[in-house]
């Protein structure tokens, strides 16, 4: 677990007004989940990470590890933090072009001081959905395979967190979407924050959400999952706005009621689909499974961090 206690940092540039890139920030984090950062530019986002990974001190506060505070680090504790609690993952891949797939991650084995069998390269290429790209050059990959490469050499050592800047930040949407989907199976195991700017993938993926403004936490939301309110045993009213039938199910008088009840008093009228993909879409689009269960956002709260 990370704590950040009344967490500031201040940037100072010769003949300009002091920076406050982070001002009184307070967080904790649990041992697992996918945690994103979003902020504009200059809110504050990509320092929080970097105090959080040691890359910047803080000016004051506190940053408890493991229930030990920072400040009672000695220079090799903060090194061995950095070099096996944490792993990095960056907009920029920072692979070797004239190295295979293989040799890249191999060489993060080296200097990691160990040599990487076969065994653990189908292991952790496996992990990262890379399967028998093994001898493949950096220029024989897409953006997203590149950077799931960056992924799978910053798991090597093994690392209790993963910290990622703007992960997708050069890559198109779709291929965004894959290296969320490798983020996300990680973060079953493993804490994962990520600085981002794309909301819209947060929303989707993230397990909580925390928004930087001028330095300071303006929002901190966490992901619920809410049930369905049952109707009858093959109806259920999902948001109190959209209608779930059960594959099978035969409308009794009293489902058709409530549905009539529903036409009536619609004013913008209504679709039923009988199209697998429109449906799966309109799944995806009301953040809702194939239960009923729709995810939303609240406030997060103390006992959900520790529960992560």
């Amino acid at each position: 677990m990370i704590e950040l206690i009344h967490v500031s940092k201040c940037y100072r540039v010769k003949g300009a007004p002091s920076v406050h890139a982070l001002n009184d920030v307070s967080l904790t984090f649990g041992e697992r989940g996918l945690v994103f950062i979003l902020g504009k530019s200059g809110s504050g986002k990509s320092t929080l990470l970097n105090v959080i990974g040691g890359l910047d001190r803080i000016d004051s506060g506190e940053i408890v590890i493991q229930g030990k505070s920072s400040k009672n680090f000695s220079q090799s504790e903060f090194d061995s933090y950095r070099n096996t609690y944490l792993g990095f993952i960056f907009q920029e891949y920072n692979i070797l072009p004239e190295f295979t797939v293989g040799q890249n991650i191999a060489l993060a084995f080296e200097l990691q001081g160990k040599k990487a069998s076969k065994e653990d390269l189908a292991k952790i290429l496996a992990e990262v959905d890379l399967s028998g790209l093994e001898k493949r050059k950096p220029n024989e990959l897409s953006g997203g395979q590149k950077q799931r490469v960056a992924i799978a050499r910053a798991l090597i050592k093994n690392p209790e967190v993963i910290l990622a800047d703007e992960p997708t930040g050069a890559l198109d949407s779709a291929t965004g979407k894959a290296v969320f989907d490798t983020l996300k199976s990680l973060a079953k195991t493993h804490l994962v924050i990520v600085v981002s700017h794309d909301r819209d993938f947060a929303e989707l993926y993230g397990d909580r959400v925390i928004e930087l403004k001028d330095g300071k936490v303006i929002s901190d939301i966490s992901k619920h999952k809410i049930d369905p309110s049952k109707i009858s045993s093959g109806v259920s009213i999902i948001g109190g706005k959209t209608i779930q039938i059960q594959p099978g199910y035969i409308l009794q008088q009293s489902d058709l009621s409530l549905i009539n009840d529903y036409l009536r008093n619609s004013k913008e009228g209504t679709i039923i689909s009988m199209d697998p993909k429109a449906n799966k879409n309109f799944r995806q689009l009301t953040k809702t499974d194939e239960n009923g269960k729709q995810d939303v956002f609240a406030s997060t709260k103390p006992q959900e961090v520790k529960a992560f």
